[in-house]
Formats: C-alpha cells, structure tokens, sequence
C-alpha cells in the first residue's frame, strides 16, 4: 500500500486506499512533479494510477473530496478503468517541442485516473468490507 497520510474513513481502517482516503506518498509526488514537466513541454492526455494523477492535479494534499471515493457509484461508469477524468492546466510546450506551441499559452490536458475497484466489490457482496482489514 501506498505511504501517504491517511484520511477520512482509512484513518480507522488504513487498508483502505484510494482517492480521499489518502494522500499521495512522496514517490509518486516525485512521479507526478516529473509529468507535470514533461507536459509543459508536450501537453498530452495522461493515463495514471489515482495517486499519481492526485498529486498532479491537487498537489501533496490529494484529492480535495476525503471520503468520497468509498462511496464511489462504480456502476454509473461502465466498467472503464480510467473512469475518473479531471482537466489539467499549463503552460504548453516550446516552440521546440512537437506540438509547436510557444510557452505562454496555456492548455487544458485530460488526465484520466486508474481507481481501485474496493468500493464495487464491496456493493456487489463480492467481499465484506471487514475481510479488507
């Protein structure tokens, strides 16, 4: 399991993970500081693990909703491992770079999020939320 701080309801339960129930660690901010700068250069769609994508979009703090990710209504999203996408904003790439863009525009880049799926198997009875301990 990650080495973030825990939050919401994993700080009575720490095996629980996922976003909101955990800050990033500082690998993956490290990891996320590292994408941050290579989109700068040549913005792109991002496919990452929720932390990852966490630290990128919200900084070492995690996803700003603690909690809601255990109450996460899988079944409205397919079944889509990337089901969470956020926008992310920066500066675009250099004039060097492929996308030809200069570094005083800014753009919106999708960042799509792998979640745990936990929260589903525990809806779906597949496995009691005690057995997670």
């Amino acid at each position: 399991f990650g080495t973030g701080v825990k939050l919401g309801k994993a700080v009575d339960m720490p095996t629980l993970v996922g976003p909101g129930l955990e800050t990033p660690g500082n690998t993956n901010c490290g990891l996320a500081a590292q994408v941050g700068r290579i989109l700068q250069r040549r913005p792109m769609p991002v496919y990452a693990q929720w932390e990852i994508a966490d630290a990128l979009l919200h900084g070492s703090g995690g996803a700003s909703k603690a909690g809601s990710f255990a109450d996460w209504r899988f079944g409205e999203h397919g079944d889509d491992l990337y089901r969470v996408r956020e926008r992310y904003r920066c500066r675009g790439g250099d004039s060097s770079s492929h996308s030809g863009l200069s570094s005083d525009i800014e753009v919106e880049i999708e960042i799509c999020k792998a979640l745990p799926t936990w929260p589903k198997a525990v809806r779906d009875q597949e496995v009691e939320l005690d057995e997670l301990r």
